[in-house]
């Protein structure tokens, strides 16, 4: 018969809640490049697609009537689009992007194994852990890498596509030039970057959140912890799959026994089809795995 145990408790409640917030930084991190990436294209676009969209506007406004939209007009402007992406998303090319993203998640690694280096010498202060970044350690920060550039250039994508978008939709849509000019103006909030907008911001937030769970498997894995507990953030965003896990315990790598006691992996039923789960694997999950050492 499986059965679940209680934590050891080796931190107080305020530091395990502190511990959760602790990695914040690095979607800070993230969230800059992408800030600067889309800032970039909204700056082209300004440049090269808005005095065109403006001039037709002028014009609109010398005829008095509303200048009529053609095929090759909107063809035009596409093509301004994906050359102001061109230009301003080649200094943040795929090379460029692998050098500003890995350096984050070197210093999550090494940070982590700061830390469970102190974890371990806490559960057991006769013995010395030295932290390091071990080559499975090294694996899973490149994957994590490769990850995050792989989003960052379709966000990239995001923003062409939804400028081109959103200059059809205002033609289909009968607006005059003055009208789509606003659409497309260099604001956050303007409807043509939104999108990309939102998404950039997910993407910070979800690949370091799924990065933390693949180094803490990786990294209390090297250190010889088999166990963990599934900590939330205990907030009334935490999903109800994921409350229903807080503060148990789980194996990192399928049925272990140990002194008498069994343990299996998570599972998130709305995840992966109900299979093997970690925290922070889920989109959007921000819940983290403490380290558990049995008595």
């Amino acid at each position: 018969m499986k059965k679940r145990a209680t934590r050891r408790r080796i931190k107080s409640p305020r530091k395990r809640k502190s511990l959760l917030k602790k990695y914040e930084k690095y979607d800070r991190m993230l969230d800059r490049i992408s800030r600067k990436m889309i800032t970039a294209f909204m700056v082209e676009v300004s440049n090269t697609v808005l005095p065109r969209v403006l001039d037709l506007s002028k014009i609109e406004d010398q005829q008095k009537s509303k200048i009529l939209q053609d095929n090759d007009t909107l063809l035009t402007l596409e093509s301004l689009i994906s050359l102001a992406g061109a230009v301003s998303f080649g200094q943040f090319n795929e090379r460029e992007l692998r050098e500003l993203v890995e350096p984050i998640y070197m210093s999550m690694g090494k940070e982590y194994s700061q830390d469970i280096a102190r974890t371990m010498v806490s559960a057991n202060p006769d013995v010395l852990i030295e932290p390091r970044i071990s080559e499975s350690l090294m694996d899973t920060l490149k994957r994590s890498t490769n990850e995050t550039v792989k989003y960052l250039l379709e966000t990239q994508q995001t923003a062409i596509i939804g400028t081109q978008k959103t200059i059809g939709q205002g033609i289909e849509a009968g607006l005059r030039w003055e009208e789509i000019a606003q659409k497309i103006a260099p604001k956050i909030e303007a409807d043509a970057y939104r999108t990309a907008w939102n998404r950039a911001k997910f993407v910070a937030r979800n690949e370091v959140s799924t990065a933390l769970g693949e180094i803490s498997k990786t990294q209390q894995e090297d250190a010889g912890i088999e166990l963990y507990e599934w900590q939330t953030s205990e907030d009334e965003r935490v999903r109800d799959t994921h409350r229903n896990l807080n503060g148990k315990i789980f194996s990192w790598n399928g049925i272990v026994t140990v002194n008498g006691t069994t343990y299996s992996p998570a599972s998130d039923p709305n995840y992966n089809g109900g299979s093997d789960t970690i925290p922070g694997q889920p989109w959007q999950c921000r819940c983290v795995a403490l380290p558990y050492f049995p008595d």
